[in-house]
């Protein structure tokens, strides 16, 4: 973090990641739903932003924070906040790479499984953290999940909605039975 005037100006982008962690491991232990908010928001924020469009090789180190401020702008430290494909090579360079590959794993949140009222069988639960089309195989339910996400053209148009979400499953072979 570098304080400039006593405000925080920017962070070191390695802090998403270790934030992240913590937060995953907090949920875990939680169940608890603002967790995964801030995990979509953090990886929104905090991760997505630091890859330079579609130029590899070109991550943020540190991350301006405040409004109106930007990533291409004058750092304390040097003339752009972005690295270069082959003169730079920062700590957070190879945790943004991981966090990157990590990105799928904030999708959907399986918590322990809760008693069924009407058996002694535990009901596997699911939740879906975040809109992105994805699959998942669910083994404790026996079932493949198909998530697709739609979003229409174009946005400014209410009352359209935002997004189209699609869930559909179908039975994993050998599995048993399927939940209701």
């Amino acid at each position: 973090m570098h304080l400039l005037g006593g405000a925080v100006v920017n962070q070191e982008s390695c802090t998403q990641y270790n934030i992240l962690k913590i937060a995953q491991q907090l949920l875990r232990w939680t169940g608890a739903a603002e967790y995964g908010d801030f995990m979509e928001r953090a990886s929104v924020n905090g991760i997505l932003g630091t890859q330079r469009g579609l130029l590899p090789g070109e991550m943020l180190y540190m991350l301006p924070l405040g409004a109106g401020v930007s990533k291409a702008g004058k750092q304390h430290w040097r003339d752009s906040g972005w690295g270069t494909p082959f003169e730079s090579f920062w700590c957070c360079y190879g945790t943004l790479i991981e966090s990157f590959a990590k990105l799928g794993d904030g999708v959907f949140f399986q918590p322990k499984s809760v008693p069924s009222e009407s058996s002694s069988q535990s009901v596997p639960q699911l939740y879906i953290m975040q809109f992105v089309s994805s699959e998942l195989i669910w083994h404790a339910a026996g079932l493949k999940l198909h998530l697709r996400v739609h979003t229409p053209e174009p946005l400014v148009q209410p009352p359209r909605p935002l997004y189209e979400i699609i869930v559909s499953f179908e039975t994993l072979a050998g599995a048993a039975s399927s939940p209701r």
